[in-house]
């Protein structure tokens, strides 16, 4: 394997630890808190572009993303859900679409389809790490 293939995969496996150590600490850093907001709010306005922008912000490489995606989508809580719930709740599914790629699912339920909500003003987030 080539050396610049390892350095980008672990560039980003370094600011993906980094991220999670920091998310862990007790109080965010108001930047940080601020990029996760971006990232709750761009999934519940079905915003593509702004969610994969919102989320290279946590990746040092913004062509590998994947890893960010997957943290974001398995350990952030958007207002008491996880960021795929809180996408399905407001309807996005553009952007629910491009979270179920990276996240794997543990229970699938098949409802009827959902009116659309407006996006709150205010959103609390937590970041959880998920055992495995």
């Amino acid at each position: 394997m080539r050396y610049r293939n390892i350095l980008p995969v672990c560039f980003s496996a370094i600011s993906l630890s980094m991220v999670a150590s920091v998310a862990f600490a007790e109080s965010y850093p108001a930047s940080l808190e601020e990029d996760l907001v971006s990232v709750c709010r761009t999934s519940a306005e079905n915003d593509r572009l702004g969610l994969r922008r919102s989320v290279a912000k946590f990746s040092i490489n913004s062509k590998i993303v994947a890893p960010a995606y997957k943290m974001l989508g398995e350990g952030l809580i958007c207002n008491g859900m996880t960021l795929s719930a809180f996408t399905e709740y407001y309807g996005a599914t553009d952007t629910l679409r491009v979270l179920d790629r990276y996240v794997v699912p543990t229970s699938i339920e098949i409802r009827d389809l959902n009116a659309s909500r407006t996006v709150p003003e205010d959103i609390s987030v937590t970041f959880t790490q998920t055992s495995r």
